[in-house]
This record gives structure tokens, C-alpha cells and sequence, in this order.
């Protein structure tokens, strides 16, 4: 078999990652036509199936999974190696944010944010995945969560209650279960937190 590139390789890690095909593409610079061609390109060199591809996203097959095993942690080391080099602007702030937030607190703000501080150059991320400080290109993230988390700066923005909506009222009360953080790197770590706040919801109230 010819010698594959390591641009397929990166970008097969890039999916296998993020779950997603348009994300990885995002952060590729690619289409996504483009990068899904790169891929199956990838299958078709190695003759072997990498990704099932559904409704939500993408997963690895048991042959991506091996090969993410032995490639994946290479490409991880290279971007540990090449983060120190990487030159962060004082003007520049990267903020990655939950959707709800993103559209219903922050983008609301973002006149006075911008009319307080002309010179600040702003890029937005809506995203629920974690954020990995060491190898993602973000300066801060907005998620839900109580914290607190080694390694992270956090800082409390607001409680939120929360509850579901359903046909037939329970007649009780519902509680707040998590409330969004923002989250600074003071150091390598990962920041860890969860996504999902309905686990402790329904484990109080009996229905996990």
C-alpha cells in the first residue's frame, strides 16, 4: 500500500475527536464536502470502514477505533509541542459558549462589549463539547457545571432553574441543578465539567 498522508490521518483524528463532521470541517478551514471526501478517501486507501454515519454525528467503527488508538495520541503530542509556539494576542479573545447562553445572554451584550472595547477582535465558538485548553485554540469557555475544576480558573455567571416540560403537571417543585461557569486555563489541564444537568434532576426526583 502507497505511503497515506498525514493531512487524511489529521483530519480522520480532527472527526474521530469531535463526533461531528461540520465541526471538524470548521476548524479544518475546509468545507464540508471537502473534508468528508478526505475521508472516504481514507476508507478506500485502507479499505476498511472508519466512521457510522447517523442523524447526529458520526462514531468510529471498531477499525477506527484501532486506528485512532494508534495514531490519535501522536497528533495529540504534536499539538502539545507546537501550543508553545503558538502566539496569542492581547487584542484577541476566543470564547467558546453552550448555544443557550451564546443566543439568549451573551450575543444580547455584545454591543456594549464591543462599544466598551473597540479593539478587542472577538471569535465565538457555540459548542457544548468540553474544551481541551492544551490543544483547542480558546481563551475561555462559558458551560454548566458547579465546579470546582483542577487546574481552571472559575468564576460563577448566574443560577438558572430549570425544569421539563411535559402533558400532566407533577405538582412539585423542580430545582436548580447546575448553573454556566466561565472557565480561564491557569495551567495544561482539561477542563472537565458536565453538559448534561438532567442527570441530577432525575436522580433526585427518582426517574434515573
Amino acid at each position: 500500500m502507497a505511503r497515506i498522508s498525514l493531512d487524511l490521518l489529521q483530519q480522520f483524528v480532527q472527526v474521530g475527536r469531535l463526533g461531528n463532521v461540520s465541526r471538524a470541517a470548521e476548524q479544518a478551514n475546509l468545507t464540508v464536502s471537502a473534508l468528508s471526501h478526505q475521508i472516504r478517501q481514507l476508507e478506500q486507501r485502507l479499505e476498511r470502514k472508519l466512521f457510522d454515519r447517523g442523524p447526529r454525528g458520526v462514531q468510529l467503527t471498531g477499525e477506527g477505533r484501532r486506528l485512532m488508538e494508534a495514531v490519535g495520541h501522536h497528533f495529540e503530542g504534536i499539538d502539545r509541542a507546537m501550543a508553545g509556539y503558538r502566539c496569542r494576542r492581547e487584542d484577541a479573545l476566543t470564547l467558546s459558549a453552550i448555544p443557550g447562553v451564546m443566543s439568549s445572554w451573551l450575543v444580547p451584550r455584545l454591543a456594549r462589549l464591543v462599544a466598551a472595547h473597540p479593539e478587542l477582535e472577538l471569535n465565538l465558538q457555540s459548542s457544548v463539547e468540553l474544551v481541551n485548553f492544551e490543544r483547542d485554540p480558546v481563551d475561555a469557555a462559558v458551560r454548566y457545571g458547579r465546579g470546582p475544576w483542577p487546574g481552571l480558573v472559575t468564576e460563577r455567571l448566574f443560577g438558572e432553574w430549570i425544569a421539563p416540560a411535559t402533558a400532566g403537571a407533577t405538582g412539585s417543585p423542580l430545582p436548580a441543578v447546575s448553573r454556566p461557569v466561565v472557565m480561564w486555563p491557569s495551567s495544561t489541564t482539561p477542563m472537565r465539567c458536565s453538559a448534561a444537568p438532567w442527570r441530577g434532576w432525575a436522580w433526585r426526583w427518582g426517574a434515573w
